[in-house]
């Protein structure tokens, strides 16, 4: 997602988010989980706003935009990661609705056919962030995850 000045047409934010499907891949699920997992979860990869655009709100337009784009796609939650030495970074997405974890705090997500713990590193805060009605976090877990399918 692009956002540009009005006046200029210069590109003055950018947000972007992608499904996890290596990670998926890499956590050895069969096939036909991964694939739906893959259409469930999307990960928050990039925000960046342009320094001329700052204060404005427009980095949380952006969230805001993606979130509910993916929403509309029937995903059902949102993924992601902070490093530990931007902690302005903790209100700024909680700000958005998400649920920040603390630094190297793994994310667990709770499926049908069992769990799955999303890789932490100490240098990173997950985020978390449910998309549906029927997906909730609570203590570091997400849970609800393809219960609807």
């Amino acid at each position: 997602m692009l956002a540009q000045d009005r006046e200029t047409g210069e590109v003055v934010g950018l947000a972007h988010a992608i499904s996890p499907v290596q990670w998926l891949m890499e956590a050895g699920l069969d096939r036909p989980l991964c694939l739906m997992l893959a259409r469930a979860l999307v990960e928050l990869e990039a925000v960046s706003v342009a320094d001329s655009a700052r204060g404005q709100g427009l980095g949380h337009q952006l969230v805001d935009a993606l979130v509910r784009a993916y929403t509309r796609q029937g995903y059902q939650a949102m993924l992601g990661g902070i490093h530990t030495h931007k902690p302005h970074l903790k209100p700024y997405y909680e700000a958005d609705g998400f649920h920040v974890f603390g630094p190297g705090m793994p994310l667990d997500l709770q499926l049908p056919i069992g769990w799955l713990r999303y890789p932490a590193e100490p240098s990173m805060r997950h985020l978390a962030c449910p998309l549906a009605g029927h997906v909730a976090y609570q203590h570091g877990v997400v849970t609800g995850l393809l219960a609807s399918r």
